[in-house]
């Protein structure tokens, strides 16, 4: 019996071994098959390479299908004729030291694998495609490969029955190399459901990426195409730091792919980024390494995790940690942006990118790939610059002033484009605003931190003034003395005030940052230390530095030296017209072959006697600022190891010559060579072909040629001024450019600056007739006449005062004839800012004076002048600018309609306070008028959607009580008005002012942040039918036999959902197949917050849920018996009945109707994370950090 068991036994055993055998044969290659493939090509996209962008396009390879274990072989080679070139064969594993690379050509050749790995065919970017053949030892097995869509269930067999050592899982964007000891967790893993969720996840990842980067596979520029290629991500046990991004794969160092990339982390995001850099970040003023591919992280992130943005990689759930490092780097050490570290440089950037918005960032990176390929990219252009300029175009905002703040490097030449662009100047909000401002402005506001940009049009409704002093610091202040400042936004030009002291108080500035327009000198040239004005709510004095020009920068040269890799380690700016040298040593390590002397500078005087010297070794030399006086007669000596790595910028072509060591002789316009030939009138012929090709930029920058103080022209004045009055160019170049250089806006002849000015007006005999007196700190002219005769030369009007308000309208007029007797008058009018007073005077010359009652200044006088009230003064204008008034505009803040009935009997009045938004209607007990058996008059007050929210009507037959309604208005609301007979007996008049206004028998007003205004009454909006208004909306489900199973309450009041289910099967003809009723709550964004389902027969006990609701929600309510079954009231009162299905999404004033398909739909990774309580996001960074 136990012989026979053992026999058993050893049966089965061997057929288990012969299955075994079978199966696992099943999976191995045939090696006696040579197999053909044809593969796919790229097409080479030099636009982006030219622009230093890379994005995995170098890491696109194609699969052969077969894993290599060990020491197993593959023979292979190319086969099409047409394709003349080879092909690179990879064998690709989780171990750089162990994979190899083998060029293939039409030849056999056979390689070895040194470790388990799979053979990959790099693709190539060529018309004709490679065909190859190739053939495996009896070793190879299949590689499991999942793309996306596949059958998930069969991916896994195969792998778990040829336990190959990897597995291939990818989709258009990415593929990625999963070692065999992932993919229990790649069956299970944290964040995903599946792996066609980990690819849409990718999928995500790249549309956002390539967005941004503002590629398109359908572009409308040639330059803004985007290839089809695919990232390669694997793993690498001997690799760089936790994660690394190369040419040709982007990998994570370790022997696992989980950490990068099969969760949804910063890491994986990070390397991925890499890709998306450019030759932008060349710039040594501001480095972005490991910096610029985590803008693209983060609004990954920010896309992705909602609400939990804060817990990313920026904020690292500390968002007062990274703005007290923000302020202690601006405000306290005063520290350059370039020298923060790495997460404040991310979040100096992305306060800029978010205010400017995607699509500003994404024209950056068009313009720049435009530039590149156009080669009209600046040498040694700053990024900021760039950033700047292009963010400006597309988003129409002035970063100027917030650079300057964290001391960015920005060029003259930009911010002169910067500041007359007409975009309008940003800056951080807790820069302007504190405390309780700070906090309100921030509800209204939507920014990620206290730090983020705010424009003026974000604050002007808070209507916070506060004063402003500048202070401006200048060696000659004739040059700035009764010339005119202008205060800016954007184009607009806000404030004009003439400079009379070095220090200016500014009264009555909105909060808010402005650019101002200084004046740059007379006959010497002047640069101000900033061209901004930050008015916050506290104290401000912002002190301007007037450095006068040393130099226009015409002749200066730049000698730039590079390194490895190209590299600029040095720049020695040469500058004979400002006398100086200046090198600037930014590599501590040119270039690590040379591990002594591998070049130098140094400078010799008129005698030949060394003054300056400076070696910069290969391996480790000194970094920094080394600052020269030089002047003509000089001579420098250079040497680089690398004569080839060596360059003039500026200078004439062939003042360099390949040699190792060269001479230069400074000269007054440049540098000269005896060895390559560039002579004293080289340098001078550079020269003055920079100054013209100047002149022609400002000529043809429509922002700039118009404007006097542009620091181009300044530049340019002081290079004319710096060629000798021999010199029969200089005297040409004043003649040719005078269109540009003339001053065009001088308005300093116009502006009457101060508080108190008098206008004496006098007669015959020079007898002081009549005076007008303006005090702005009181807001108020007074005109006084003098008992007397004028002059009774004239018989008719001698002189005039009429005072417009900004409207256009009269509000005071007062003529003077010269002949007849006159009682002494005085008359105080109340005026404001724009507001226009107009005066003549037939002798104006030497009996029309005009003084500055504070500085006793006297202002040229005129037959006919008109003035604009201005915050800083009065400025002449032209009388032509006075607007045409609307006589529909009714300026005033109070307002009363008077009813009047039979015997003019005042049967009832309406009030408006509409500085209180109030509005009174009062009737008065009696009968209005008994001939009128029918409407006599009523009142209909609308809100601003058209919503009729009062109706008082008056019939003229019948007694009626008295009433007194209280009501709120507000801007936007509409009055209607109508009265039987309005001639007469409708009284409609200013309450402050007196003045009486026309009625019509009916009439619509509409009321304005100025009073009212008159309008069709058409122009009520139609109030929309989806529009449900209230604060309590109550639903009642009711199921089989009318049983209330469940209540729904939405306070808005308390902005608060409670939804409360009775235990018991609501009604049991319904099952799961149709679901009884059901209840959704969504976020703004379609992600669920909240839903529970109702089966009809199933008892799944009491439910009480409360739910904290916003703005913007969408609530979705389904009931299977809604007509008859669904009761809903609003404020308690009965709805009719509802539909089977109810979207709604909450408004400001109740719920609005809405589709289903108004909800957005978020992908499904962002659904299943923001409002999950058993799901945390958990993001790192390199080592899990």
């Amino acid at each position: 019996m136990r012989k026979n068991r053992v026999k058993k036994i050893a049966a089965f055993v061997f057929m288990v071994a012969v299955l075994s055998i079978v199966t696992t044969l099943g999976l191995k290659v045939d090696a006696a098959t040579v197999v053909e493939k044809k593969l796919y090509t790229l097409e080479n996209p030099t636009w982006m390479r030219t622009q230093g962008l890379t994005k995995g396009i170098d890491h696109d390879r194609q699969n052969l299908g077969v894993i290599l274990p060990k020491n197993a072989t593959i023979e292979i080679r190319q086969k099409n004729v047409a394709y003349t070139g080879n092909v690179s064969l990879e064998l690709l594993n989780d171990d750089n030291k162990t994979e190899s690379y083998s060029t293939v050509g039409s030849s056999w050749v056979k390689v070895t694998a040194n470790s388990e790995s799979v053979p990959f065919i790099r693709t190539t970017f060529t018309k004709d495609a490679p065909v190859i053949e190739y053939k495996v030892s009896d070793t190879a097995i299949d590689l499991p490969i999942y793309n996306q869509g596949d059958n998930e269930t069969a991916f896994f067999s195969k792998w778990d029955q040829s336990n190959a050592g990897f597995g291939l899982v990818g989709n258009k964007y990415i593929q990625i190399l999963v070692p065999m000891k992932d993919k229990a967790y790649l069956k299970k893993m944290d964040d995903f459901t599946s792996i066609n969720a980990l690819l849409a996840y990718y999928d995500i990842l790249f549309e956002t990426y390539n967005k941004l980067e503002g590629l398109s596979f359908t572009p409308e520029k040639a330059t803004d195409k985007n290839i089809t290629n695919r990232y390669f991500a694997k793993a690498d046990k001997h690799g760089a730091g936790a994660a690394y991004y190369g040419g040709s794969y982007t990998a994570e160092t370790s022997d696992s792919v989980i950490g990068f990339w099969l969760k949804p982390g910063w890491g994986g995001l990070h390397e991925i980024g890499h890709g998306y850099q450019g030759n932008f970040m060349n710039d040594a003023t501001f480095g972005t390494g490991e910096v610029w591919n985590n803008l693209y992280a983060d609004s990954m992130q920010k896309k992705m995790l909602g609400t939990d943005y804060y817990n990313g990689w920026l904020y690292t759930g500390s968002v007062a940690g990274i703005e007290t490092n923000f302020e202690k780097n601006v405000f306290t050490t005063k520290t350059p942006v370039n020298n923060w570290d790495l997460r404040s440089k991310l979040y100096m950037l992305t306060l800029m990118k978010d205010k400017a918005g995607d699509d500003a960032f994404a024209h950056f990176n068009q313009a720049y790939r435009a530039a590149s390929n156009a080669k009209t990219v600046p040498d040694n252009a700053q990024l900021l610059d760039l950033m700047s300029k292009y963010f400006g175009e597309t988003s129409r905002y002035d970063f100027t002033p917030y650079l300057e703040l964290v001391q960015g490097s920005v060029s003259a030449k930009q911010k002169a484009e910067n500041l007359y662009s007409g975009n309008k100047a940003v800056y951080p909000i807790a820069a302007l605003l504190s405390g309780d401002n700070l906090k309100k402005a921030r509800k209204d506001i939507n920014l990620d931190s206290k730090w983020g940009l705010v424009s003026n049009s974000q604050l002007e409704k808070y209507k916070w003034n506060n004063t402003a002093t500048i202070q401006f610091t200048i060696n000659d202040f004739t040059q700035l003395k009764g010339k005119t400042l202008r205060i800016k936004d954007g184009a607009d030009v806000l404030r004009e005030i003439k400079i009379t002291t070095p220090t200016m108080t500014i009264k009555n500035m909105p909060v808010g940052i402005y650019s101002l327009d200084i004046p740059t000198g007379v006959n010497r040239f002047y640069e101000p230390s900033t061209n901004y004005l930050a008015v916050s709510d506290c104290e401000n004095t912002t002190t301007i530095t007037m450095n006068e020009l040393q130099t226009s920068g015409f002749a200066a040269q730049k000698m730039i030296f590079k390194g490895l890799s190209d590299g600029v380690f040095a720049i020695a700016t040469v500058d004979p017209e400002k006398g100086s040298l200046n090198l600037n040593v930014t590599s501590s390590k040119p270039h690590s072959y040379f591990a002594s002397e591998y070049a130098s500078i140094e400078v010799f005087n008129e005698q030949g006697q060394s003054v300056f010297k400076q070696v910069m070794n290969g391996d480790k030399t000194e970094t920094g600022n080394f600052e020269r006086a030089i002047k003509p007669g000089y001579t420098i000596k250079i040497m680089h190891k690398e004569p080839g790595r060596f360059s003039i910028q500026g200078a004439p072509s062939k003042l360099v010559n390949t040699s190792m060591n060269q001479t230069f002789k400074v000269t007054k316009y440049g540098l000269v060579s005896n060895m390559t030939g560039v002579t004293d009138q080289d340098a001078l012929a550079n020269y003055k072909a920079k100054l013209v090709a100047a002149a022609e930029l400002i000529r043809n920058d429509n922002n700039i040629k118009n404007e006097d103080n542009a620091s181009l022209k300044t530049n340019l004045k002081k290079a004319i001024s710096y060629l000798p009055d021999t010199d029969t160019d200089k005297i040409k170049y004043q003649k040719d450019y005078a269109d540009i250089l003339t001053i065009k806006n001088d308005s300093s002849q116009t502006i009457l600056s101060g508080d108190r000015f008098r206008f004496q007006m006098n007669g015959l005999g020079d007898w002081n007739f009549a005076n007008l007196r303006v005090n702005l700190e009181t807001n108020k002219a007074t005109i006084t006449q003098n008992a007397g005769e004028p002059h009774w030369y004239f018989a008719g009007t001698y002189a005039t005062v009429k005072i417009t308000n900004s409207k256009g309208k009269e509000v005071f007029a007062k003529n003077f004839n010269g002949r007849g007797n006159v009682t002494a008058s005085e008359n105080n009018v109340s005026i404001a800012v724009g507001d226009f007073i107009t005066i003549t005077h037939q002798e104006s010359a030497g009996r029309l004076i005009a003084t500055n009652e504070q500085t006793g200044e006297r202002y040229e006088t005129y037959q006919e002048a008109t003035y604009l009230v201005t915050a800083d003064g009065l400025k002449k204008v032209a009388t032509t600018t006075i607007p045409k008034p609307n006589p529909n505009e009714l300026t005033g803040q109070n307002f009363e309609f008077k009813f009047n009935g039979l015997g003019d009997w005042n049967f009832a009045s309406m009030v408006l306070d509409l500085t209180n938004k109030k509005m009174q209607v009062k009737q008065n007990a009696g009968e209005p008028h008994w001939y009128i058996d029918d409407m006599y008059a009523s009142i209909k007050l609308y809100d601003s959607r058209g919503k009729l929210v009062y109706t008082k009507d008056f019939k003229g037959r019948g007694n009626a009580a008295s009433s007194l309604d209280n009501l709120k208005i507000d801007q936007g609301y509409y009055i209607t008005i109508m009265h039987w007979e309005n001639q007469g007996r409708l009284l409609f008049s200013n309450l402050d002012t007196k003045e009486a206004y026309a009625t019509s028998k009916q009439a619509t007003y509409k009321v304005t942040s100025d009073g009212l205004l008159k309008v069709a009454e058409d122009s009520i909006p139609k109030l929309s039918l989806a529009d449900i208004d209230g604060d309590l909306f109550t639903y009642k489900f009711l199921g089989l036999g009318d049983w209330n199973f469940a209540n729904l309450s939405v306070d808005l009041s308390q902005m608060e959902l409670t939804f409360m289910k009775n235990a018991g099967k609501p009604h049991v003809y319904f099952d799961e197949t149709t679901p009884y009723a059901s209840i959704q709550v969504k976020d703004q964004d379609g992600s669920d917050v909240y839903s529970y389902t109702m089966i009809g027969n199933e008892n799944l006990g009491t439910v009480l849920k409360k739910i904290k609701l916003e703005r913007g929600y969408y609530l979705v309510i389904n009931h299977s018996e809604a007509n008859g079954r669904l009761k809903m009231t609003v404020d308690n009162v009965a709805q009719a009945g509802l539909p089977n299905q109810n979207v709604y999404q909450i408004g400001d004033n109740g719920l609005v109707k809405k589709e289903l398909t108004d909800i957005p739909t978020p992908s499904s990774f962002t659904k299943s994370k923001i409002y999950s309580e058993n799901i945390d996001f958990a993001f790192k960074g390199l080592s899990d950090n």
